[in-house]
């Protein structure tokens, strides 16, 4: 099975399990906020930090935007999701300041990556790896950017048959990707205990021959610390 590294860890078959705090947007905007939750993932020992690196313009489609009013309708103070997005986006600027402070707290910095644009801008920070979102299995032409920085992929599957899996997997291989790691991952959010599923893990890696890890969307820490003892095929 294929090994990769990410940053000074290596990562797949007995290796200690690579853990990743997803921050995402929760900072909302609050760069005070933001620095307390890389803190808080560092003090509960995660490997990384991870964001995501979208703008108003390349997450949502402008059709969207002038659909989704519907909460200013109910709350004429509350956020259309365009004013949303706009303000829980990371500029590139918080971006910088962002990985900064993950270099200052010895934690690697990761974002999800939402265009080429983003990809520049993550590549001029020297991130280490890519993490693509489920959503983007079959957005094949940011995989074939990705794939063409050379560096290692985090692909989760979440919404993604086993079938556009292999052929994302096939785009990443034509470009010379770096190696790849999948994520089973459940798109519910949060996720019942029921619907993990988690012995999707062992089919992706007979499937593919690749490590593949938990994006958990559960409440609580008891599905990961079971998936971290499921056996292995």
């Amino acid at each position: 099975m294929e090994e990769l590294r990410i940053g000074r860890r290596a990562i797949g078959s007995g290796h200690s399990p690579y853990v990743v705090a997803e921050i995402g947007a929760n900072h909302n905007g609050d760069m005070a906020l933001c620095r307390r939750t890389i803190d808080a993932a560092k003090q509960a020992g995660a490997d990384a930090a991870k964001f995501q690196s979208w703008s108003r313009k390349s997450l949502v489609g402008r059709a969207e935007y002038e659909r989704n009013t519907r909460w200013a309708k109910k709350d004429p103070s509350a956020l259309t999701l365009e004013q949303a997005v706009e303000k829980y986006q990371l500029t590139p600027e918080q971006h910088r300041e962002v990985a900064a402070y993950c270099r200052k707290d010895d934690i690697t910095f990761l974002s999800s990556c939402f265009s080429q644009e983003e990809v520049d801008l993550l590549e001029s920070l020297d991130v280490p790896a890519y993490k693509i979102a489920s959503m983007d299995v079959n957005h094949w032409p940011l995989l074939e950017y990705v794939a063409g920085t050379g560096k290692p992929v985090i692909l989760s599957t979440g919404m993604a048959t086993l079938g556009e899996i292999e052929a994302a997997l096939g785009v990443l291989s034509r470009r010379s990707s770096g190696p790849v790691v999948l994520l089973h991952c459940v798109s519910i959010y949060p996720c019942p205990p029921a619907e993990v599923n988690l012995r999707n893990i062992p089919t992706l890696q007979a499937a593919f021959g690749l490590p593949v890890g938990l994006s958990d969307h559960s409440l609580g820490n008891a599905i990961a610390f079971f998936q971290a003892h499921l056996k292995r095929p």
